[in-house]
């Protein structure tokens, strides 16, 4: 089965975004990450994808870059150096 195969939606009872409609779970998540950001929830998100039979090493990757796991790294870095500097000036 593919990672990223569009899979079959059953909604009932609500009403679905149409990016989601042909996605695959992966994209799904996808989309949510980046609803997540651009909605001021999270300030950035990070999906991180294996293989099923990914080697001990911890072989990953994502889909896009802008959910990438370097991504998120980097912006969480970014804002505990943002603290670090706050604390040593002395705001709270």
């Amino acid at each position: 089965m593919s990672r990223t195969r569009g899979v079959r939606l059953e909604a009932p009872h609500f009403d679905v975004f149409p990016e989601f409609v042909s996605a695959s779970y992966l994209q799904r998540y996808d989309i949510l990450c980046h609803k997540l950001v651009l909605e001021n929830l999270y300030t950035h998100a990070a999906l991180v994808t294996t293989e099923r039979d990914s080697d001990p090493a911890g072989t990953h990757g994502s889909l896009n870059q802008s959910t990438s796991l370097l991504g998120f790294a980097s912006a969480f870095a970014g804002h505990v150096a943002a603290c670090a500097t706050a604390q040593t000036r002395g705001a709270p």
